[in-house]
């Protein structure tokens, strides 16, 4: 995991945090570059599930890497994690199989 978030704030690191009008953190996603393709990590708290958080961090996400011109993101994603069907609604497909995981890539349309 240290790849993702060691020396945070490197040149080209994006993230985004999802907050309650009360400031409670319920998820957050974020890409840097660790390979040719920038990687994107997510999490969403178990109560913020379900309920379009991931939807809307990913959304945002791909969104802010158009702007800085990247045209791919990638992520790294277990074949029975729940989140898998949300990465394909959003366009990810599968580039690299390993083992119980996947690498999956999305292209993103530029502006």
């Amino acid at each position: 995991m240290a790849v993702y978030v060691e020396g945070w704030g490197r040149p080209g690191d994006t993230a985004l945090i999802a907050r309650d009008s009360s400031g409670a953190v319920g998820g957050a996603a974020w890409f840097r570059f660790t390979a040719a393709i920038p990687e994107v990590t997510i999490g969403v708290q178990e109560l913020w599930r379900g309920i379009g958080v991931g939807t809307r961090l990913l959304t945002e996400l791909h969104a802010a890497a158009r702007r800085a011109g990247i045209t791919q993101l990638s992520l790294s994603v277990e074949h029975d994690n729940r989140a898998l069907f949300l990465y394909e609604r959003l366009g990810y497909v599968v580039h690299l199989r390993d083992g119980g995981a996947a690498t999956l890539v999305v292209q993103l349309e530029q502006p």
